[in-house]
């Protein structure tokens, strides 16, 4: 069985996110990705066909982050695909739980530097 261990990103801005989005700003800082963290949505592709697309929170910012799927095996992208396929409202849930970290983050006055 194929896993993600020890997969670091970084938080940053992606200006071609086709899905609204409540926190709109990264931290710009790196990291862990956990299996269980990254959820998918099926978009329309260009021609009409349907897409995957990989996605995962900030714990720092809140900041939705894109993942590139090529990063991730067949194996993977399965159960994440069949974990997001069965909870109808996930991207709306993943969305506000974005909101509440960054809202968590800034009530305790925690300031995050812009990026640009």
């Amino acid at each position: 069985m194929s896993e993600i261990r020890d997969m670091i990103i970084r938080c940053k801005k992606d200006e071609n996110f086709g899905h609204t989005r409540n926190v709109g700003f990264s931290c710009n800082l790196d990291f862990k990705v956990n299996e269980d963290d990254i959820f998918s949505i099926l978009s329309p592709g260009y021609f009409g066909e349907d897409e995957r697309e990989y996605y995962v929170i900030c714990p720092t910012c809140g900041y939705i982050n894109s993942l590139n799927q090529d990063i991730l095996s067949d194996e993977v992208k399965d159960r994440i695909n069949a974990r997001s396929d069965s909870e109808p409202f996930l991207y709306r849930k993943s969305n506000l739980r974005s909101e509440l970290i960054y809202l968590d983050r800034i009530s305790r006055g925690i300031v995050l530097k812009r990026q640009r």
